[in-house]
């Protein structure tokens, strides 16, 4: 997802973030069988389930939001400033999470004799 909000900023390609309600009551499947296989469908940090539409526009939303609907799915399109916003908090947490791992690899020991094939236990 960020690196679409780069290309659409960078004026390279568009997409749309539509935000989702009651998308997964069924398990996801009436979503995932609504949109592209080239779209993505996930929860962001505030617990709502978005559909990133990729080279799509505004252009072609009435025909995306009659076939969601025909699928019995309500969406909105989430505005460029919400959609930043939800952008910054999101790489704020995959920073955070890169950080953790990371200080998870350093603190395992490398020579743990018992980890290795023909170890002592």
């Amino acid at each position: 997802m960020l690196a679409a909000n780069e290309l659409k900023h960078d004026h390279m390609g568009d997409h749309l973030l539509l935000r989702v309600a009651d998308a997964w009551q069924d398990d996801g499947s009436r979503l995932m069988g609504a949109i592209r296989q080239t779209d993505e469908a996930g929860v962001l940090q505030d617990g709502n389930v978005y559909v990133l539409m990729n080279q799509a526009s505004e252009h072609e939303l009435p025909i995306i939001n009659k076939r969601l609907t025909q699928a019995g799915l309500h969406v909105t399109l989430v505005s460029d400033h919400e959609e930043d916003s939800l952008l910054a908090e999101a790489s704020k947490q995959v920073a955070a999470e890169s950080q953790a791992d990371e200080t998870l690899r350093r603190n395992v020991a490398p020579n743990d004799s018992a980890s290795h094939e023909g170890g002592t236990v």
